[in-house]
């Protein structure tokens, strides 16, 4: 979904810059004539000729993209899944079974900033391959899954708390259309 969001905010900015541009290149001789205006003939009457031009619509190609589904938590130097874990995880299933055709699941295990890189990454190893096997149990198949730790190395939250760590243990589903 933010990669979706990035090319929207990319196009709109490129039309943008595109309209931008296009509207200082075209100069009329009506608009030379009103910068050439004396005070005196300031409250006349000016007249502005418009041009509306068709465009063609902005397509976006939703193809390859990567959406994210929703995330599970983890209790600290866990990664066995939660009731309230699994419900998500079911629930993204039906999300990954509804879109049908060919996908590409990249699970990502994180973990909070304590501990060593290498108890990080093999805890974040653990997260994302226990999501992976319950994928499977729900029925997607494991053959389109991949599994990816990266330990302590992209938090999402920075603070020194106990909630912000609650919030760096994670398990991230990343999903690419084919």
């Amino acid at each position: 979904m933010k990669n979706l969001v990035k090319i929207v905010l990319i196009l709109c900015l490129g039309l943008s810059v595109g309209f931008g541009l296009a509207a200082c290149k075209k100069q009329t001789k009506q608009s030379d004539d009103m910068m050439a205006t004396t005070d005196e003939n300031l409250a006349a009457p000016t007249t502005v000729d418009v041009t509306v031009e068709d465009t063609a619509p902005v397509v976006v190609d939703v193809q390859n993209t990567e959406v994210a589904l929703r995330q599970v938590n983890f209790a600290l130097d866990k990664y066995d899944l939660s009731a309230a874990a699994k419900k998500i995880l079911a629930d993204n299933a039906q999300a990954i079974k509804a879109k049908g055709g060919s996908v590409t699941i990249t699970i990502e295990g994180h973990c909070d900033e304590r501990g060593t890189i290498a108890y990080n990454i093999a805890l974040g190893d653990k997260r994302a391959t226990e999501v992976k096997k319950y994928y499977g149990r729900l029925g997607i198949p494991t053959a389109s899954m991949t599994s990816v730790s990266y330990g302590k190395e992209k938090p999402i939250c920075f603070e020194q708390t106990e909630s912000c760590y609650a919030k760096n243990r994670r398990a991230e589903t990343l999903v690419s259309v084919k």
